[in-house]
């Protein structure tokens, strides 16, 4: 099947934003995520896969009607809020013209990053990368479950990384978690990103970085 990349914005082509949110939702309602049906009383999540633990959408613990973990109206509010950032950079994958994979990211002043991530880490950029002013934040990359393992992550990874470098940035950055280590920790550690800072909390969070110039040598 051939897949082809186009680049995306909610202004641009407002056409596929309704794809692009019902892709987003399918990436996260199955595994390693696991984020399709939640009950808020009790702070409990189950994704597609578990649907048999969950009879007719109900909570097994307290009874209360499940709700979606992802709404379309706060994946579509997430997505326009991230993407009209300056130098906002946003591809998808299509199959057939169906959106089946999403990549985005923007660039962030060391003192913007700190409040998006709820993290104090300027100090640890400054020294690790001789004082950079900007960074390219890496926020989302996902794949639907049926076109993993084809290297659609890996194409839309390095289109936005063109972006990023075209922008004159050259430090990227994600944050992630390690406990138990997420599809993403394991993909960037594997780059050669490197622990900047660790949030010490159950999810063993921790923000990642890397010069992305050495992705071409």
């Amino acid at each position: 099947m051939n897949i082809t990349y186009v680049r995306f914005s909610p202004t641009a082509n407002p056409e596929l934003l309704p794809q692009l949110i019902r892709c987003y939702q399918d990436v996260f309602s199955t595994s390693p995520w696991f984020e399709w049906k939640q009950c808020e009383r009790d702070n409990l999540k189950w994704g597609k896969e578990q649907a048999s633990e969950i009879p007719n959408l109900q909570c097994p613990t307290c009874g209360d009607a499940l709700t979606d973990f992802w709404p379309s109206d706060v994946v579509e509010h997430d997505i326009r809020k991230e993407l009209i950032l300056p130098n906002a950079t946003c591809w998808l994958a299509l199959a057939e013209g169906k959106v089946i994979g999403f990549c985005w990211g923007y660039s962030l002043t060391l003192a913007e990053l700190e409040v998006k991530l709820g993290a104090t880490c300027a100090a640890a950029f400054h020294a690790s990368f001789n004082g950079t002013p900007r960074v390219a934040y890496q926020d989302e990359i996902g794949v639907i479950a049926p076109f993993r393992g084809r290297h659609i992550a890996s194409k839309l990874f390095q289109l936005r990384l063109q972006d990023f470098l075209a922008q004159g940035l050259t430090v990227g950055t994600v944050r992630t978690k390690t406990l138990p280590p997420s599809v993403t920790y394991l993909w960037f550690n594997r780059l050669g990103y490197q622990t900047i800072a660790n949030y010490n909390d159950a999810d063993g969070r921790v923000v990642m970085a890397m010069d992305m110039r050495a992705l071409f040598k």
